[in-house]
């Protein structure tokens, strides 16, 4: 549980993307779904076993092919999502604007009987920056009406001073509600453009392993740094970052082959969080958690 006291409340968010499972039929080319499936699982395992050593817990933000998958691939009653949600992790739903239903009714298949959290890619509607629109409220209205209390998205370009605060809801936000109401957005702290995970150019891709480096790490540890000295008292200030199941491997989706000092360096961010915990500075945090500590002190 989130205490109040604990100045700066720390997520990680790693997001189980569907693109393994589909990039495929648009390329033509191979593809063995179950030895992706495995990689994918290994991944995710392989995470859980990291931050199970720095007692450290994640949000895992599904979209809906890869639980479906473990329906078939593995037992109902054990599987990937039930094993991490076990661990003390958050299991939720990712969306890129669309399928709501169909990634939420996945992830209930699983065992996850009332998935809280959801990343649903509200990104994708605001790229034109209307606020407003008819396509965004329905969108948003239909988060509401799945049962989720607390939506994280990249509702503005943030980051570029290490903190961002929860998204307090206002007249002008006319599609988000207050908090007496079902759901709270929140905006992603640190946006994966502000620490090299979106590369430009011909449009943009996500980069691979070259992401996870200790490079990046040490940039992300100093931007947690400055967000410590900006921490607001009597708010529930946040910090945390996310990435992606598939920047732990290495080719691109084909047959996401794990890679081992992708692992090793996120072990190297946790070590160096590890003392901030230790101080009471830092708390690991699930997306309900910050929500829940929203609604209680403020």
């Amino acid at each position: 549980m989130v205490k109040a006291e604990s100045p700066l409340l720390f997520y990680l968010e790693i997001h189980i993307d569907d693109f393994s499972f589909e990039s495929h039929k648009r390329r033509g080319e191979p593809f063995n779904e179950q030895k992706v499936f495995e990689n994918v699982t290994y991944i995710l395992n392989r995470l859980n076993d990291s931050l199970e050593q720095y007692g450290a817990r994640a949000n895992f933000m599904f979209r809906e092919h890869y639980p479906k998958k473990c329906l078939i691939y593995q037992d109902a009653a054990d599987n990937t999502l039930l094993t991490l949600e076990k661990a003390g992790n958050e299991v939720g739903c990712h969306c890129h604007g669309s399928r709501l239903q169909e990634c939420f009714e996945a992830v209930r298949k699983c065992g996850i009987k009332k998935p809280r959290s959801i990343c649903p890619g509200v990104i994708i509607h605001l790229r034109q920056g209307d606020t407003k629109s008819p396509q965004v409220l329905t969108f948003f209205r239909e988060v509401e009406n799945l049962g989720f209390k607390v939506c994280f998205d990249g509702f503005y370009k943030g980051g570029k001073e290490g903190i961002q605060r929860i998204w307090r809801p206002s007249a002008t936000d006319i599609w988000v509600h207050d908090p007496k109401g079902k759901v709270v957005a929140m905006n992603i702290a640190l946006t994966p453009m502000d620490w090299g995970m979106i590369e430009f150019g011909r449009g943009w891709r996500l980069n691979q392993v070259d992401y996870v480096t200790r490079k990046n790490f040490e940039r992300v540890i100093a931007l947690f740094q400055r967000a410590l000295s900006k921490v607001e008292s009597n708010k529930v200030n946040y910090f945390g970052i996310s990435f992606h199941e598939h920047q732990f491997a290495t080719d691109d989706f084909n047959t996401v082959t794990p890679v081992e000092e992708a692992f090793e360096n996120i072990e190297y961010l946790l070590g160096e969080l590890e003392p901030y915990v230790k101080e009471g500075k830092d708390a690991y945090s699930t997306f309900t958690e910050i929500y829940n500590a929203y609604l209680e002190y403020e």
